[in-house]
């Protein structure tokens, strides 16, 4: 009687377990639903990207789902995915593009993708997957710069090579120096020429005009305009009778002019009242009214006025 009830409970558990197998059925592909895998190239070097594209054929009536962020690909990186242009197939299909990477040498495979799929309405997905592609990576490396070489020859030929770019900077910025110093000699000789062919009075009146122009007195600029004056005076007298007041002082120009035949008396003392006022205001801070320095510009351009060449003047 024992023996008889072990006999019915495992025939009633056969039982069961082929009534639930025909209860659940198999998860089959449908007809005609294929997923085709296509790499851009088998064979790449280290940090190449590799363009790996999924389509699924037959998909019409299917929601298909492609995985975005894929965590599983051995030895490859994920570098970026992208659903596939609609241009690249026709109605019915779906397709997903994914930018790999691989930085270790050797054949390695990319591992199968799992994408779900449903028919619409549906709530349970179905999984189906791409097959595996092996990729051989390579490097472009070769033996001869993979080799540690000696310390020495590549400090040494660092030095030689530095060297040589520090002496051309050298050179070249000789050079340039050279030809700024050139170029300046240059314009000053232009300057100074072009000052020559010009009267000296001509040069002396546009400088008196300029600072006319410029009323330093109304500025407050008192001092500033009696320095730009004698330096004005000084200069004429320089280009007018090759006198080298811009060099002498005060007191050392006098002593010269009272010896110079060039300058008649009444000239040499309007020269020495003006000089000595230009020096007071420099030197002895001395406060001038608005009245004295319109004198000392007036004294000014007497001075030139009564000592300019006269065959000059008939010439213009």
């Amino acid at each position: 009687m024992r023996y008889t009830k072990h006999i019915c409970g495992i025939i009633f558990l056969v039982f069961f377990m082929t009534a639930i197998s025909w209860a659940v059925p198999e998860e089959t592909v449908p007809e005609g639903f294929s997923i085709e895998t296509v790499v851009n190239k088998t064979q790449v070097n280290v940090g190449d990207r590799i363009k790996l594209e999924l389509f699924i054929e037959n998909a019409k009536g299917y929601e298909v789902l492609f995985p975005e962020d894929m965590e599983s690909l051995g030895d490859f990186s994920l570098v970026q995915s992208r659903e596939l242009k609609k241009k690249w197939y026709g109605a019915g299909q779906n397709g997903q593009v994914y930018i790999l990477t691989a930085f270790d040498t050797g054949i390695h495979v990319i591992p199968p993708v799992e994408v779900k799929y449903r028919l619409y309405g549906e709530t349970v997905w179905q999984i189906t997957e791409s097959e595996q592609i092996p990729i051989d990576v390579t490097t472009l490396l070769t033996k001869e710069s993979t080799d540690i070489r000696d310390l020495k020859d590549i400090v040494g030929r660092t030095n030689a090579k530095l060297y040589v770019i520090l002496t051309a900077i050298f050179i070249l910025g000789a050079l340039a120096a050279a030809w700024i110093i050139w170029r300046g000699k240059v314009k000053q000789i232009r300057a100074e020429e072009a000052k020559r062919k010009k009267p000296a009075h001509e040069i002396a009146y546009l400088e008196l005009y300029k600072l006319k122009k410029s009323d330093l007195p109304g500025k407050g600029l008192t001092k500033e305009y009696y320095i730009r004056i004698s330096d004005i005076m000084r200069r004429y007298l320089e280009n007018r009778f090759s006198f080298r007041a811009p060099e002498m002082t005060t007191e050392e120009f006098l002593r010269m002019l009272t010896k110079s035949p060039q300058v008649v008396n009444a000239h040499k003392d309007l020269l020495r009242r003006f000089l000595i006022g230009c020096d007071m205001v420099k030197f002895a801070k001395y406060g001038p009214s608005r009245i004295e320095m319109l004198d000392s510009f007036t004294a000014a351009e007497n001075f030139v006025d009564g000592t300019k060449k006269v065959e000059e003047e008939d010439e213009a």
